[in-house]
């Protein structure tokens, strides 16, 4: 389960309609967004010495 101090990295299409992100923000505390990972729900692994 992901909690609210858990470093989150999300991918994301840019657009003025997208309401997702917004969703995901509320609920996290830290997030880095990239649009070079693509859509929503992309995942990736981050080493813990990186995040």
């Amino acid at each position: 389960m992901v909690s609210k101090s858990d470093l989150t990295i999300i991918g994301y299409l840019p657009s003025k309609n997208s309401t997702n992100i917004f969703l995901i923000m509320k609920t996290q505390r830290n997030i880095l967004l990239d649009p070079v990972i693509g859509d929503i729900g992309v995942g990736m692994y981050v080493n813990s010495d990186v995040a």
